[in-house]
């Protein structure tokens, strides 16, 4: 009877203890709030309302054109997306003048009208270093940099020679269009952050083969953080080695590239977000980043039965030595 009785009591040890625990794990996996301020934006309502923009944006459903006689569509998700470019406007303008003739829309596209591949008739905005009020020599505060809150050089790209680096080398940004969330993420716990994607060109690597030209970006970055450790995360590229023909009668891309992004886990803290596509070097030819269904999720607790069955294991060798030591 006194068997019975002790092993009647360590079970019923045993399973309250499995119960608190998981209990515990429960409790640990599902938290009341993930973030203060938090985003599922597909830009099927409101438009830019969650958002800053320069240069060339809008919000628009998918991007139809013909491309040498053939009809093309992009879109980065369903419905409606956010689009940028670096095409200029059929407007002279700060970015948009023939260097020659600055009273003349500058034609970026081979042998298209000026204005093309430009969404809404806006300008883009200055990205050259030298211009940016992070810079000691700055001239203007109407730049891309500041616009993200990143260093005057930081969307310059390494020169290369095929794919090799070249020492010291570097191309520099020039114009680009953007946008960035208004608010802070304010994230609780850890958490991603996702989006679909699609970059779209008529860009290709530079003649002297310096490697790649425009190309597209998210920033992502901890409020508090040093401003020279932000640094711009590359969607895609114009690594193309053949630049590809325009003509009069072309309204699409050459040139598509798309997919979705998933971040890297981020520690709780406050964010700044932000989408952007650029030109290097040279300015002739023109890009666009549509992006869609930005999200941000919290990353669910990690638990596993195995890791389960080591904590409640682990536990009961805990309650066996402190009974032993008891006896002793």
């Amino acid at each position: 009877m006194i068997y019975l009785s002790s092993l009647k009591q360590s079970l019923t040890s045993t399973f309250t203890l499995i119960s608190v625990v998981g209990a515990s794990i429960f409790a640990i996996a599902t938290p009341s709030s993930a973030f203060t301020i938090g985003f599922g934006d597909d830009f099927e309502t409101g438009g830019f309302d969650d958002w800053s923009t320069t240069g060339d944006t809008q919000v628009q459903g998918t991007l139809s054109g013909f491309y040498s006689g053939s009809s093309r569509a992009y879109h980065a998700g369903t419905g409606s997306q956010a689009s940028l470019s670096t095409a200029c406007p059929n407007t002279s303008g700060d970015e948009c003048y023939q260097v020659d003739n600055p009273s003349l829309p500058r034609n970026d596209d081979f042998d298209s009208p000026a204005g093309t591949f430009n969404f809404t008739g806006n300008d883009q905005t200055d990205a050259n270093a030298e211009n940016s009020g992070s810079s000691p020599t700055a001239m203007s505060v109407t730049n891309l940099q500041e616009f993200f809150g990143l260093s005057a050089n930081s969307l310059d790209i390494q020169a290369q020679e095929g794919d090799v680096d070249i020492p010291g080398g570097f191309r520099t940004a020039k114009e680009g269009s953007g946008i960035k969330l208004n608010e802070i993420i304010y994230a609780n716990h850890d958490f991603q952050i996702s989006f679909d994607w699609n970059y779209l060109t008529n860009d290709g690597q530079s003649s002297l083969g310096l490697g790649d030209s425009d190309y597209s970006f998210v920033v992502i970055y901890e409020e508090n953080s040093d401003i020279s450790t932000r640094i711009p995360i590359v969607l895609a590229d114009s690594d193309s080695t053949t630049i590809p023909a325009i003509d009069s009668a072309d309204t699409a891309y050459a040139l598509s590239t798309s997919g979705t992004f998933l971040s890297e886990t981020l520690p709780a803290g406050n964010y700044r977000v932000g989408f952007g596509v650029v030109d290097v070097d040279g300015v002739s030819r023109s890009s666009s980043l549509l992006v869609d269904n930005f999200l941000t999720e919290e990353v669910p607790f990690d638990f596993s039965p195995t890791s389960g069955l080591s904590l409640v294991a682990g536990l009961l060798l805990f309650k066996r030595l402190r009974h032993n030591n008891q006896e002793d």
